[in-house]
């Protein structure tokens, strides 16, 4: 299965692109979430199972900055963090099935 070109979470609509180079300040990266244009950009030049944990890793970003936790407030514990995170999480899996249905198919 072909990863969704594009998810949503809490409205707003998230593209995803792939790119064979992908670079921030000059750092190559696998993949890169930017909030403020609503876009993903993931590397070509992975596995298929590295690609569907990239593109996880990408979506979870895109999460952490819509709950505004790009920045952990200082002494945040573990529980804290999973007891804010988990339902965010839960619900954009549910609104987007095509993204979860990718993530659990075995490469």
């Amino acid at each position: 299965m072909k990863p969704p070109s594009k998810f949503s979470i809490l409205g707003q609509r998230f593209t995803v692109r792939h790119a064979a180079h992908v670079e921030e300040d000059g750092v190559e990266l696998l993949g890169w979430c930017h909030s403020d244009t609503q876009s993903v950009l993931l590397a070509t030049h992975v596995g298929p199972g590295k690609a569907r944990e990239v593109y996880f890793h990408e979506f979870i970003h895109a999460v952490l900055n819509l709950v505004d936790l790009n920045e952990l407030p200082k002494g945040l514990t573990n529980e804290q963090l999973v007891s804010r995170l988990s339902p965010i999480l839960l619900y954009s899996l549910q609104s987007n099935p095509r993204v979860a249905a990718d993530l659990l198919e075995k490469p």
